[in-house]
């Protein structure tokens, strides 16, 4: 894990995002965020990836829960 000031991030963050590991962001010496890699073939990215879809395919949420709840109910009754 790598500890980092916002404006030392500012001017490196392409090279800190492809650094691979966790990074806790600190203003005044105080952690603020953290940025963590995202593993390959998790159930995170896989989530990730599907969003993304929806997305660009202009599905909402709200749209994306509904469909979902109806196949829930469909299947489980």
């Amino acid at each position: 894990m790598r500890y980092i000031g916002v404006r030392e991030l500012k001017e490196s963050f392409v090279s800190c995002i492809n650094s691979g590991e966790e990074i806790v962001i600190t203003k005044r010496k105080k952690p603020i965020a953290k940025i963590s890699p995202i593993k390959r073939n998790s159930p995170e990215s896989a989530l990730l990836e599907i969003g993304r879809v929806l997305t660009e395919a202009g599905i909402t949420q709200k749209d994306a829960l509904r469909v979902l709840k109806q196949v829930r109910k469909e299947l489980y009754g």
